[in-house]
């Protein structure tokens, strides 16, 4: 398993609240369009770093959901 210490470069909180307003500015439902805002997000970090896409987006969903909960 990939230890998230090495994601530290990552601005999670950052690029969670970039999501979180890109999704309010549309007037969208965070629940109802999540999944295609992150798969963006994914395609956005795997054009500079392809081996930290996919766990970067996980550590952003896990930010927003503890947010929306």
């Amino acid at each position: 398993m990939v230890s998230k210490k090495s994601y530290k470069n990552w601005n999670i909180k950052g690029i969670a609240e970039s999501v979180i307003e890109e999704i309010k500015e549309d007037g969208e439902d965070i629940d109802d369009v999540l999944d295609d805002y992150l798969q963006r997000t994914y395609w956005s970090i795997y054009t500079r770093e392809m081996k930290d896409a996919r766990i970067v987006v996980e550590l952003v969903r896990e930010y927003i959901e503890e947010l929306e909960n």
